[in-house]
């Protein structure tokens, strides 16, 4: 008797429990202000795929690669964290600007 209630009583919750998956934001574009008065321009191609990051005078085309709940973009020399309207940019593995906002 007991397993047969167990086993109703899983099928009737089986209907209750939903999977709830964090989907990063569609990246965006434009410009971002940082906390040390940096600005960069990040310029989304491709429907997303890659991303064009304009910094110190110079354009680098990013791929985008496998991040964690931000999109990322990277060559393996600089990487672009996008997370909604945060941003972080970090080149020669160190960080090239922090703080920043889509302005």
């Amino acid at each position: 008797m007991r397993v047969m209630l167990a086993a109703l009583l899983a099928v009737n919750l089986m209907g209750c429990v939903e999977l709830v998956v964090h989907q990063p934001a569609a990246p965006q574009g434009g410009r971002y202000m940082c906390e040390d008065g940096r600005v960069f321009l990040v310029e989304i191609r491709e429907g997303g795929s890659t991303a064009a990051v304009t910094y110190d005078n110079r354009t680098v085309a990013l791929p985008q690669s496998l991040g964690g709940t931000d999109v990322k973009y990277s060559d393996g020399r600089t990487t672009l964290y996008l997370d909604g309207p945060r941003a972080l940019l970090e080149t020669g593995g160190l960080v090239f600007a922090r703080g920043c906002v889509q302005r």
